[in-house]
């Protein structure tokens, strides 16, 4: 698998041009949602935005997480996710995520 790296900068440019009907998010990945800490509350979370990025014919996923669980039991799970994505997929994995505390 290829190393990671901060894609925020890029990303931030892409959907500030999203924002004013300049482009659209690229092909070349897979996205993935991954919700914040009361996603267990409301499961329909980003159900929307996956919508929106089906319409743009993009390639995405939410992740399944524990919004209970330890950041170090989701960090695992989301390792699981990302691997089987980019193998399934060959492309890379964008992560575009909601907070959680870890404190």
């Amino acid at each position: 698998m290829p190393g990671v790296e901060d894609g925020t900068a890029r990303f931030l440019e892409l959907l500030a041009g999203i924002r004013n009907g300049e482009h659209t998010l690229p092909s070349s990945f897979v996205y993935l949602l991954i919700p914040d800490l009361y996603s267990n509350h409301d499961p329909v979370y980003f159900v929307g935005t996956k919508k929106f990025f089906s319409k743009m014919g993009l390639a995405c996923h939410i992740a399944k997480i524990q919004s209970e669980a330890s950041v170090e039991y989701n960090a695992w799970e989301l390792k699981q996710y990302i691997e089987e994505l980019y193998w399934g997929s060959g492309k890379r994995v964008m992560l575009l995520g909601q907070s959680k505390d870890i404190y």
